[in-house]
């Protein structure tokens, strides 16, 4: 059975091979199909949507709803976000329409599986979708936050459970109906907040009673095997990361090359990839150890230029210059988000934990932006 795993363009192309790396070696009977060109969300249906906090605090305690609480208790958890918070929202209807486009494209079979890894915030707030087709879509945001761990973990968790519930159940009420609301560490757990799929993740189990529902309904014993397979190698890979941190704490950074590529080399040589003006302000923070006020930016115009000018890859000089005054402008949000995407890019590469030492913060103590790690960690080759 072929599993065709899309992805949107704002989805990141490193985890997205991590995935497929997770997934090496274990190919058969499910085969795991690259998509060789992003999927385009930009004409799908949505609207604005917001949540203030009082209404958060009073969604978050009640378990059975699966709509506001189940992203947004991830969300707050490890973000302090300013409420309320603005994004668009599309229906899953909407998003699982891509699978099926993606279908009649590329005359995709009925037996087979599609499944769309997706930035796209969906009204349900569900972190994954499936329909009777053999669609489904996982949305990928912030799992990295949640859970301490590379998002690839969860995301390819996701995917092997989806794969599971399109062939064990016939529908979305019976997935209801049969999942554990109470966490058992089984793959059929509801997993009402994000945290709790790492007791899936550190388990690799399928309950008893699950297993007598598989062999009621006659799931395949091969694909079974290769789902167990699958689990038991997140697991390990759970394990030691936590066994890491527990041991020897922090990776060495090296920046390699004319660029300064970004490699843990600890943590399997893990490549954090930076757009040009991420990696100017990245290392900005790192030539300066002691920390930046906000107010303070505008007076490292010519270092900021400078870095730029190593990490430019365009020709238009209005734009060089006006990507320089964007990030100097202490009006202009540029600055506050490339600091929020290369936290955002840390975070799923290494998870919360291991991320706070490479991470761009407010030092509380005396207000300025600082990276954390000893600069003696860093290597420049």
């Amino acid at each position: 059975m072929n599993v065709h795993l899309l992805k949107d363009k704002k989805f990141s192309q490193e985890i997205y091979n991590e995935i497929f790396q997770n997934l090496n070696g274990f190919n058969n009977p499910l085969k795991f199909i690259r998509c060789t060109h992003d999927i385009c969300l930009d004409n799908i249906n949505s609207e604005p949507d917001q949540i203030e906090e009082a209404e958060f605090k009073q969604k978050e305690h009640d378990y059975y709803n699966i709509s506001r609480s189940r992203i947004m208790s991830s969300l707050f958890s490890r973000n302090k976000l300013k409420f309320p918070v603005k994004r668009r929202i599309s229906t899953p209807e909407e998003i699982l329409k891509k699978c099926d486009e993606f279908r009649c494209k590329n005359d995709i079979g009925e037996n087979e599986f599609v499944i769309l890894l997706t930035e796209q915030a969906n009204h349900l707030n569900w972190f994954s979708k499936i329909d009777l087709k053999k669609n489904a879509f996982i949305h990928t945001t912030d799992w990295g936050y949640y859970l301490g761990c590379n998002s690839s973990y969860p995301i390819t968790y996701e995917i092997i459970a989806s794969v599971f519930y399109m062939i064990l159940f016939e529908n979305e009420k019976e997935i209801y109906k049969y999942t554990h609301k109470k966490p058992k560490g089984c793959i059929n757990d509801f997993c009402e907040k994000k945290k709790e799929i790492r007791l899936k993740m550190r388990t690799a189990d399928i309950c008893p009673q699950c297993q007598k529902l598989m062999m009621e309904r006659n799931f395949p014993l091969s694909i079974l095997q290769q789902i167990y397979q699958i689990m038991e190698f997140l697991r390990t890979k759970i394990v030691s990361l936590d066994k890491f941190i527990r041991s020897i704490g922090i990776s060495k950074v090296q920046f390699k090359g004319h660029l300064k590529k970004m490699f843990l080399t600890d943590l399997d040589n893990t490549y954090i990839k930076f757009t040009p003006l991420e990696k100017t302000v990245y290392h900005l923070f790192i030539n300066h150890p002691e920390g930046i006020e906000t107010t303070k930016i505008p007076d490292l115009r010519a270092e900021i230029e400078q870095l730029y000018q190593t990490f430019y890859n365009g020709s238009n000089l209005v734009k060089f210059k006006n990507s320089i005054t964007n990030l100097c402008d202490l009006i202009n949000p540029s600055m506050q988000e490339k600091i929020s995407s290369i936290k955002k890019k840390i975070t799923d590469a290494v998870g919360s934990k291991l991320a706070d030492y490479y991470i761009i913060q407010k030092d509380p103590i005396d207000n300025k932006y600082k990276i954390k790690i000893d600069r003696s960690l860093i290597n420049f080759k």
